[in-house]
Parts: C-alpha cells; sequence; structure tokens
C-alpha cells in the first residue's frame, strides 16, 4: 500500500534516528520529540503496519546512537551549565525507560498510518463514486488516489509553499498571513495536499528566517494542522463540492482556535515560559478574531473564481471535434 511512499518513510526512519541522537536545543528530549514527528509523517505516508515497524527500528536505532556516538554541542561554558543536568537526566531516563519510547514509537507510526489508510479508503470511495457518475469504470477512478502526487500536484504543492513562506517573512507590525495558502492549500489541494503544505512551509520558513529560539518540530505539526482541521471540519459539515463562507469561516474558526490560540502558546508555556505562553494567547486572540473571517472570506472568493475560471475554459472547448 502507497508503495510511492516507502521510500520517503524510509528517508523519515533515519531522520528520526539521527535526531535520537541530537543533543537537543533548547530542551535535552527535542530530539525524542522531533523523531516522533518523522514517525508520525513517516506513518501517515504509508500504512499501520509500516508505521509502527520504522516507528520501532528508527527509535531504537537512535537510542543505540545516542550511546555509542553521542552528541555534544559547542556551547559557551554557561549555556553547557544549563544544558548538562537536563541532558545527564534524560540519558537516565532513556537507560531506564527505553522501551517505553520504543512504545511510543509504534504508537504513533501506527495511529499515524491507520489514519493515513482512512483517507486514502475514504479519497478511494469518492473517487469511485465519481467515477460512476461519470461512466468511469471502479479500477480507473481508484487510480486517482494512487496517482495523488503527480508533477502537476507537487508542483502546486511547491507554489503554496513558497507564497506560505514569502507572506510569512513579510510582516505588518505583528500581522501575518502566512497561514492563508496553508489554509487555501487544504480546500483546493485536500486534507493530505493541505497537511503536506502546512509542514513543509514550516521548515523552509524557519530556514529563510530562524527563530532565536531555535527549531522545535512540535511548531511544524501544528502548521500542518493548519493545513488540514478547516478543510476537514468544512467537509464534515457537508460541504464538499460548493464551498459557502458560514461553513468555511466554522472550519477556519476551528482551525485556527486551535493550532494558534490554543497549541502554540501551549507549547510556549511549555518550552519558554508560562509568562511568554500567556502573552501570546492573548496576542494571537486579537489577532486571530481579525485573520478568520478575512482567511474565510478570502478562501471563497479564490475558491469561487477558479472555479469559474474553469466552468468558462470548459465551454471554451468544443463539445465534439471532427477529424
Amino acid at each position: 500500500m502507497k508503495k510511492f511512499n516507502r521510500p520517503i518513510a524510509v528517508v523519515l526512519a533515519i531522520l528520526a534516528a539521527l535526531a535520537v541522537r541530537l543533543a537537543g536545543e533548547p530542551a535535552a528530549y527535542m530530539g525524542a520529540v522531533a523523531a516522533l514527528v518523522c514517525i508520525a509523517f513517516g506513518g501517515f505516508l504509508t500504512d499501520a503496519m509500516w508505521g509502527g515497524v520504522l516507528g520501532a527500528v528508527s527509535m531504537g536505532a537512535g537510542i543505540v546512537l545516542r550511546n555509542v556516538w553521542p552528541d555534544v554541542p559547542n556551547f559557551s561554558a554557561k549555556k553547557m551549565a544549563r544544558w548538562q543536568p537536563g541532558n545527564d537526566a534524560y540519558n537516565a531516563f532513556l537507560s531506564q525507560n527505553w522501551w517505553m519510547l520504543i512504545l511510543a514509537a509504534v504508537a504513533v507510526g501506527v495511529i499515524f498510518g491507520l489514519l493515513g489508510q482512512m483517507l486514502e479508503k475514504r479519497a478511494a470511495q469518492e473517487a469511485s463514486a465519481a467515477g460512476a457518475n461519470a461512466g468511469i469504470p471502479a479500477q480507473q477512478a481508484s487510480r486517482k488516489w494512487q496517482d495523488y502526487f503527480t508533477a502537476r500536484r507537487v508542483a502546486q504543492m511547491g507554489l503554496f509553499v513558497a507564497l506560505g513562506v514569502a507572506i510569512n517573512t513579510v510582516r505588518v507590525g505583528a500581522l501575518s498571513f502566512g497561514g492563508l495558502p496553508i489554509i487555501f492549500s487544504g480546500y483546493f489541494l485536500g486534507p493530505l495536499g493541505g497537511f503536506i503544505v502546512g509542514g513543509v512551509t514550516d521548515l523552509v520558513a524557519f530556514i529563510v528566517r530562524p527563530s532565536s529560539a531555535g527549531f522545535n518540530p512540535v511548531y511544524t505539526l501544528t502548521s500542518a494542522l493548519t493545513g488540514i482541521i478547516p478543510v476537514v471540519v468544512t467537509n464534515l459539515l457537508g460541504e464538499r463540492d460548493h464551498y459557502t463562507f458560514p461553513k468555511v469561516l466554522i472550519g477556519v474558526l476551528v482551525g485556527q482556535v486551535v493550532t494558534s490560540v490554543v497549541l502554540v502558546p501551549l507549547f510556549m508555556s511549555f518550552f519558554i515560559s508560562p509568562e511568554s505562553g500567556k502573552a501570546q494567547f492573548f496576542k494571537m486572540l486579537v489577532k486571530q478574531a481579525f485573520s478568520i473571517p478575512v482567511y474565510a472570506f478570502l478562501t471563497v472568493t479564490m475558491l469561487q473564481s477558479i472555479k469559474k475560471t474553469y466552468r468558462a475554459s470548459i465551454r471554451r472547448v468544443p463539445s465534439n471535434v471532427e477529424s
């Protein structure tokens, strides 16, 4: 199942093993968190069995690498004194509870693998139903999901990533519309496309504009959820082919509240300080009160514009072409 994605999942498993071995910054256990994120992506792109196997192998290999080939950071003496106790405590935790992390990696791989399988099955059913309505054989229609990562689709994802990075880099004070391309990609490419665009956009944005707090994979996961939650919520409300403003507004509202208003401040409280998380919560609460309706309006407007352009292009094509 999803054989095309297995090499990508293997690369993610290798990255997960290397992440466990890393020293970790700002906290010693960040390597394990990054590894679990890689395992989640690998499971999502393959299936439950592959996700579980790769999760166990990559986490186990990472723990072994951390013991036999430790990563010693080049910190200043003051920073090293602050970092070393946490690193030693985490190494002790690994030696005593290595099996717990391996089980957690297996669980993450299996859960996200099942999620990927559920989305694949649902997409195949929708493709078959659409093919039946259009008179297309079921076998031919089901290939639409297998051929999801076409050159055109990958190019579209790359375009959304580039837009997200460019818009997020250009800020007007505290305002930024970097979430709009990610949210729109979910409606345009589907939940899987939005999830991938959101995750990759955060990675590229960090390379272009690094954060002073260092790279943290939980924010990459939050960005990926920004692309998948709104469209999933809107679809659950019964909107699939014709997105209306009220239901898109509800989807964007749920997505932005979960990611920007709740998860980001929560992670900042955990990784930086409770004061930073509290300040971020109120800041994002005010910002999203403005951004959410704007995101929903622009998303619906662009989707309707694309739909009208597509219909116009279809009408210009002759129905019968004589040879």
